[in-house]
């Protein structure tokens, strides 16, 4: 039997995002529910499932972020014979769900069965926002440690590592600030991090870009950026990443309407050693095509320009 699937926002008030009674008959006779099952799909969504049940017109999911479940917990809003499933959406991160579900021959779930086996889920953690600064072989990585949570540093000189390929080498159960040493000067390399809460590991956070480096002395130019790239859904007001780069102290993005753009263009000034810009212009909005290079500062003394990218 193919299994529907209905959506609802995981609140005190549950509304159902589709389904409905099928006026079907009232029959007394409906068995509790078995086969229940609960799966965490992210930090913010829990399915729950179970075998449909004969003559059952309706279901009622009752839940808690306690155990046990009772007919005093939480519960949806009647969900149609229809659907032998419900999506949770709402919930909060690195948290166990205790679910069970009841039977009823009615369309508005009134003389709902006993509930079934209660079952549980425990989302996802949040992934962590990390920043990572890059040093003489080196490169820091520092976030906001949540109380119980346990984290992994991934990195790799390959931007398409993923927690499972293998690409990566994993730095577990670390506390913040955590320094990767043994890198690569001149090299980019890629970082990111999970969170852990209760055996659950989380989704990675996004990957950030460093170029390791020694130290410049003063009036020395950093190295031409690298991984200049640009986000261009939102044409007008485009989004830029780079890889960050030991001894900067801030970068210019040149940008013109001709092709090519140099060195002599209107220029937008990064203060800091950052890794993403965001261009809000004010006063007429960028069109048609426009045309970037990057360059780094290390004080007045600027690098060689990047490679040009152009938007859209």
């Amino acid at each position: 039997m193919i299994r529907k699937i209905i959506c609802l926002c995981l609140m005190a008030s549950l509304t159902a995002c589709g389904g409905g009674g099928d006026g079907a008959s009232p029959d007394t006779s409906v068995n509790v529910p078995t086969g229940v099952m609960a799966l965490a799909t992210s930090d913010t969504k829990v399915s729950v499932s179970w075998t449909p049940v004969a003559h059952a017109v309706s279901y009622v999911v009752y839940y808690s972020t306690t155990s046990p479940v009772t007919k005093s917990s939480i519960k949806s809003s009647p969900i149609s014979s229809g659907y032998a499933g419900i999506n949770f959406y709402g919930a909060a991160s690195g948290t166990t769900y205790y679910f069970a579900v009841a039977a009823s021959p009615n369309v508005d779930g009134s003389g709902d069965t006993d509930l079934s086996t209660e079952v549980s889920a425990t989302t996802y953690p949040s992934s962590p926002s990390i920043t990572v600064m890059p040093g003489d072989g080196q490169a820091q990585v520092t976030w906001n440690v949540a109380s119980g949570t346990t984290y992994k540093i991934y990195h790799s000189p390959s931007n398409n590592f993923t927690k499972f390929n293998g690409l990566a080498t994993v730095e577990p159960n670390v506390a913040s600030p955590f320094t990767v040493s043994s890198l690569v000067n001149g090299q980019v390399h890629y970082f990111a991090a999970t969170a852990t809460v209760g055996g659950v590991e989380g989704a990675l956070s996004a990957i950030q870009a460093v170029v390791p480096n020694g130290a410049l002395a003063s009036g020395v130019a950093p190295a031409t950026p690298q991984g200049f790239t640009v986000d261009c859904f939102f044409k007008t007001q485009p989004t830029f990443h780079w890889a960050k780069q030991a001894g900067a102290t801030g970068y210019r993005i040149y940008h013109s309407v001709s092709d090519p753009v140099t060195v002599n263009d209107a220029y937008y000034a990064i203060t800091s050693n950052d890794n993403t810009y965001t261009l809000f212009p004010f006063g007429t909005a960028l069109s048609g095509t426009n045309y970037f290079v990057m360059t780094a500062l290390n004080g007045t003394a600027q690098s060689a320009p990047s490679l040009q990218i152009s938007c859209p």
